[in-house]
């Protein structure tokens, strides 16, 4: 439940994660930009 509202939302794409499987190189972008820690205090405010 929370992964669909999450996406519905536009919080997270989790079709990108989908994706880390197939496209897992050193060289390969980022799937997101801030460290998890940054994520969960803006969460948490």
């Amino acid at each position: 439940m929370h992964l669909y509202r999450s996406e519905k939302k536009g919080e997270r794409d989790y079709e990108k994660y989908g994706n880390l499987a197939l496209d897992d190189e050193i060289t390969s972008a980022p799937i997101e930009d801030k460290p998890a820690s940054q994520r969960y205090k803006e969460e948490n405010k």
